[in-house]
């Protein structure tokens, strides 16, 4: 079991398990949750996370790319509580209600659908964030020990202006840290802080819940100065598929093509770039433009569907179809096959084949 199996619980790997694949960062155990530092060709910086039982994931970064660069994430639906830096923000639709953001430090609640969200980072500049993702589970459990307390909570911190967010929750975000994280009795602490700032969030919730249903407000964000137009336009012009060259085309299928023939080879982003002749950003740029999905993404899908037809269609023992789809750890491929599949490799080929 890795490190981070250990101690993140499984249903909020998603959140950081890919930035830390990506990223290459050796994730070390301590007293309160992972810990691990960058300063490669990649990036400087830190990630810190932990997790609350199973169903609320703190996570603090701090990141400095050396060059753009794309990061994956693939969550669960959740709903956030963040204070990230201005460049976090322009990378962020969740993040884009924040109007005229400071340097560090804005404040912002959303709720997401979750699925494949990919961020093109810029290099040079700091990304810095500290979030509380607190997954459906959580509020169900909420709701259940403090009866008619946090009604409309989820749909209120969609709706939440940044604006009306109090000071005092800033404060509160400012003790998840690694070095309160060293402290004894750093989980009891992080999760009384956890519900502190979701207490917070109430007044303001109840507020707008109380003059109008929250579908209302949900519709007009218009009176909190929000340029909704602009918004639009950044949402677009980051979303949308560019024009590609024939140069970037063959790119992406000569990509694809060496993937197709090379799945049980340890591939990662940067020997498959170096393969090709090209930088790491560009290979990952090109190839979100051009099929809309990330490489990393692509690649751990790619595994995943073959090892899936060879469940089904040989006898091969499970370890070896993971190292046949390029997963040396039968541990490694029963995790990804896991998240992937929401079945382990064994119960997918046994209830189909039963089938």
């Amino acid at each position: 079991m890795s490190v981070l199996t250990q101690h993140i619980a499984a249903p909020l790997l998603t959140f950081i398990e890919p930035q830390i694949e990506q990223l290459h960062l050796d994730m070390k155990p301590i007293r309160c949750g992972i810990y691990g530092s960058l300063n490669n060709e990649l990036a400087t910086g830190f990630l810190w996370a932990t997790s609350l039982n199973d169903d609320c994931l703190i996570a603090y970064h701090h990141l400095v790319l050396h060059e753009p660069t794309v990061l994956d994430e693939h969550p669960d639906k959740y709903c956030c509580i963040a204070s990230s830096s201005e460049a976090t923000i322009e990378s962020s639709e969740e993040l884009l209600k924040i109007n005229h953001p400071q340097k560090f430090e804005n404040l912002c609640t959303f709720s997401s659908n979750g699925g494949d969200v990919s961020c093109l980072l810029k290099a040079n500049v700091p990304y810095d964030s500290v979030s509380l993702s607190y997954t459906p589970q959580f509020f169900r459990k909420l709701k259940a020990q403090y009866p008619n307390t946090f009604e409309h909570i989820e749909e209120g911190m969609d709706c939440l202006p940044p604006e009306l967010l109090p000071d005092s929750l800033r404060m509160i975000m400012r003790v998840f840290n690694p070095q309160q994280a060293l402290q004894p009795g750093a989980e009891l602490f992080f999760q009384a802080k956890a519900l502190e700032a979701l207490s917070l969030l109430m007044p303001k919730i109840s507020e707008l819940t109380s003059s109008q249903h929250v579908k209302d407000f949900t519709d007009s964000r218009m009176p909190y100065d929000i340029n909704e137009r602009d918004i639009e336009k950044s949402i677009k012009a980051r979303t949308s598929k560019k024009h590609c060259t024939l140069e970037d085309h063959r790119l992406v299928e000569e990509a694809k093509a060496y993937i197709a023939n090379n799945l049980s080879h340890h591939l990662t982003l940067d020997t498959l770039a170096k393969l090709l002749y090209v930088s790491r950003s560009k290979l990952c740029t090109v190839f979100q433009e051009e099929t809309g999905i990330g490489l990393g993404t692509y690649l751990r899908k790619q595994r995943i569907n073959q090892a899936c037809d060879l469940l089904l269609h040989t006898n091969l023992a499970i370890s070896d179809i993971g190292k046949l789809v390029g997963y040396s750890r039968a541990s490694s491929f029963t995790e990804t096959f896991l998240r992937e599949k929401r079945q382990t490799p064994r119960e997918y080929r046994s209830t189909r084949k039963d089938s």
